[in-house]
C-alpha cells in the first residue's frame, strides 16, 4: 500500500507578500496579528498554529489546501488564482468533533494518536478535539504517521475535490426519487446500504430502457427512410399510369371512326 504523506508549505507562507503583492504588515493587519508574531512564524523562529493559518487563510480568502503539500507535491498559485471572490468564498473551519468517529473508523485509538505525536493520550485528545495551540507540522506529521487525511479535520470547501463531490452529492440527490429521497433521510443507518442498492438497480433498469429506446429511435429512423423512398416509387408509378389512360383516351377509336363515317357526306 503506498503511503500518503502530509506536509506544510512552508516556501508558500514565507513567501505570501510575494504571491499576493501586499506587505506582511497588511496580512497581519487583515488577520488581526501583530507584525512581529507574523514574522517570527515566517522566519521559523516558531511554528505557526494550525488555528493561526486558517485565520489567516479566512482573512486572505486564500484556501488553505494551497499550504498543504501533498506526497512532496506543493503549490506556488499566481496572483490571480490565489484567492477567492467574496460571493465564492467558503470560510476553512477546523472540525474537532470529528476525530472520534475518524479514528473508530480507521481502528485507531487515542493511545495510538499520543504515540505518534509523541505526548500523553489526554493532551492528544485535546489538541485535536478543540484544535487549539496545535502546530502545523506536528498535525500533517501525525496525519502521515496515522494515514488519515488532513481534510478530515480542516473543512475547506474552497478544494476543487471537494466542490466536485459537492457537485456529485446534488447531483446523486436530483436523481434520487422524491419517496427513496424521504426514506433515506429517515431510515436508520442499517437500512441506508439496501436503499443505495435499490436505487443502484433502479438506476441500472433505467439505462437499460433508454438503450432500448435509442435502438427503437434508429430503427424507426431506417424505417421511415425506406417508407419515403417506397412511397415516392409507388407515386411515380402512379402518375406513369396516369398519364397513360389520359394519352389513351385522348386518341380516336380507328373502328369507331370507320363505322360512323358517312360516305355520303
Amino acid at each position: 500500500m503506498i503511503m500518503e504523506k502530509w506536509s506544510f508549505n512552508l516556501e508558500l507562507f514565507q513567501r505570501l507578500s510575494d504571491v499576493l503583492d501586499i506587505s506582511f504588515a497588511e496580512i497581519a493587519r487583515r488577520a488581526g496579528m501583530q507584525q512581529p508574531v507574523l514574522n517570527r512564524y515566517t522566519q521559523q523562529e516558531f511554528t505557526i498554529p494550525l488555528e493561526t493559518l486558517i485565520k489567516i487563510c479566512n482573512a486572505l480568502r486564500m484556501p488553505i489546501y494551497y499550504f498543504v503539500a501533498e506526497n512532496g507535491v506543493s503549490v506556488m498559485p499566481e496572483r490571480e488564482n490565489a484567492t477567492i471572490p467574496r460571493d465564492d468564498w467558503h470560510s476553512i473551519r477546523w472540525d474537532g468533533q470529528a476525530a472520534e468517529s475518524v479514528f473508530y473508523k480507521n481502528h485507531i485509538s487515542w493511545t495510538d494518536v499520543s504515540k505518534a505525536m509523541g505526548i500523553k493520550s489526554q493532551n492528544a485528545r485535546k489538541r485535536f478535539l478543540e484544535g487549539t495551540r496545535f502546530p502545523v507540522n506536528e498535525f500533517f506529521d501525525t496525519c502521515s504517521k496515522l494515514q488519515v487525511s488532513p481534510y478530515n479535520f480542516i473543512i475547506d470547501r474552497n478544494r476543487p475535490e471537494e466542490k466536485r463531490r459537492r457537485s456529485a452529492k446534488r447531483k446523486e440527490r436530483q436523481d434520487v426519487p422524491q419517496g427513496f429521497r424521504e426514506r433515506m433521510e429517515s431510515a436508520p443507518a442499517d437500512d441506508i446500504a439496501t436503499l443505495r442498492k435499490e436505487i443502484e438497480e433502479l438506476r441500472a433498469t433505467i439505462g437499460t430502457i433508454q438503450g432500448q429506446y435509442n435502438t427503437l429511435r434508429q430503427d424507426f429512423g431506417v424505417l421511415r427512410k425506406e417508407y419515403n423512398a417506397l412511397a415516392y416509387r409507388v407515386n411515380v408509378n402512379i402518375d406513369t399510369i396516369n398519364n397513360s389512360h389520359l394519352s389513351i383516351a385522348a386518341e380516336p377509336d380507328a373502328d369507331f371512326d370507320k363505322k360512323n363515317t358517312r360516305k355520303d357526306i
